[in-house]
C-alpha cells in the first residue's frame, strides 16, 4: 500500500491542504497509508470507508479523523457524494490534545468508529461550508488552521455535551423543524403548533417519530431546547430567573426549577454562580442578578 507523506502536496512554508472531493467510483479504491493527520466529513450523500481494516458507512454530516500510520479506503454507495477533506501535520493533532483533552475527555480522533459525537448536522454542514470555503483562501498559516479545528472541535463537542442534535436518520421535515423552533427561538410554541405549523404532520405523527429518533417525548425534547436557552441567560445576563423562565417559554416558575434541576443537577441559582464568575451591569449596582 502506498504511503502519502504531506511534503509531497503541501510546501514547506504552508500548514495545511483544503480538498472537496467527488466520491464517484463504486469499488472500494487501493487505499493509501497515511504519513499525516486529515480530517474530513461527508458534506452530501453516503460513503463506505475503510479505516485500519475495519469498514463503517459514513453518512451526510458523518466527521472522521486519521492519523499518521492510519490507512484507509473509500467506496460511493450509489448516491451523489461529496467529502471535504483537511490534512495537515500529525503533531497538530497531538499539540491539541495535549492541550484540551484528558482520559476523562478523549479527543474525537479517540472516539470508536461511528461514535455520535463525529457528527454535523445540516445547518452545521452548511456552516462548515462557508468556513471551508473562507479557508481556502486565507493565509495557508498555522493561525489559520487552528482556527479552523478549534471551531470544528468546538462544534461537535457542544453536539456531545448537548446531546439534543438531530440524528442521521433524523427526517428532514423534522430538522428543519427544529432548526426553526430553536433559530427563531418560538419558545411558547406548544408541541401542537410545533407539529403543525413548524413540522406540518400530525401532532401523533411527529410525537412516534421524534420517540424513535430521540427516546423521548416532543413536549421533552422541545424544553430542552428551552432550558439551554434559560442556562445561556443565566450566564451571561443579570436577568431575574424568573424573567429568564418566562422569556424561555415557562409560564411557571416551580415547573421550571424542577425542569431545571433534573436537567443540569442544579437549581438555576446555584447553576448561575457556578457559571458566571463575575458579571459587569450598569443596571443592577453590581449585583449578579436575582433568584426571584
Amino acid at each position: 500500500m502506498e504511503k502519502y507523506l504531506l511534503k509531497t502536496f503541501v510546501p514547506a512554508d504552508r500548514f495545511f491542504h483544503l480538498h472537496r472531493a467527488e466520491i464517484t467510483w463504486s469499488k472500494l479504491d487501493a487505499g493509501h497509508l497515511h504519513g499525516y493527520a486529515e480530517v474530513f466529513w461527508v458534506e452530501k450523500g453516503d460513503l463506505f470507508h475503510v479505516r485500519n481494516g475495519v469498514g463503517e458507512l459514513l453518512h451526510e454530516g458523518d466527521v472522521a479523523w486519521l492519523r499518521a500510520g492510519d490507512s484507509h479506503a473509500m467506496r460511493n454507495t450509489g448516491k451523489k457524494t461529496s467529502i471535504i477533506n483537511l490534512a495537515f501535520a500529525d503533531s497538530v493533532l497531538s499539540s491539541l490534545e495535549r492541550r484540551y483533552y484528558s482520559k476523562s475527555t478523549p479527543a474525537p480522533w479517540k472516539c470508536p468508529l461511528n461514535h455520535r459525537i463525529n457528527h454535523l448536522d445540516a445547518r452545521q454542514i452548511v456552516k462548515f461550508q462557508n468556513l471551508a470555503n473562507v479557508l481556502a483562501f486565507s493565509p495557508q498559516t498555522r493561525l489559520s488552521l487552528d482556527n479552523f479545528l478549534l471551531d470544528l472541535l468546538q462544534t461537535i463537542s457542544m453536539n456531545n455535551y448537548h446531546n439534543i442534535t438531530p440524528q442521521t436518520d433524523c427526517p428532514e421535515w423534522l430538522t428543519r423543524a427544529i432548526n426553526e423552533f430553536a433559530q427563531k427561538q418560538l419558545w411558547n410554541l406548544t408541541q401542537q403548533e410545533f407539529a403543525k405549523k413548524l413540522a406540518g404532520r400530525s401532532v401523533e405523527h411527529v410525537g412516534r417519530t421524534v420517540k424513535k429518533i430521540f427516546g423521548k417525548t416532543t413536549n421533552e425534547l422541545l424544553n430542552e431546547y428551552r432550558l439551554e436557552k434559560s442556562a445561556a441567560d443565566l450566564c451571561i445576563t443579570n436577568k431575574a430567573v424568573l424573567e429568564i423562565a418566562m422569556d424561555s417559554g415557562f409560564d411557571n416558575l416551580g415547573y421550571f426549577y424542577r425542569l431545571f434541576k433534573r436537567h443540569f443537577n442544579e437549581s438555576p441559582c446555584r447553576f448561575r454562580k457556578l457559571h458566571q464568575a463575575l458579571i459587569f451591569t450598569f443596571t443592577s449596582g453590581g449585583k449578579n442578578g436575582n433568584c426571584k
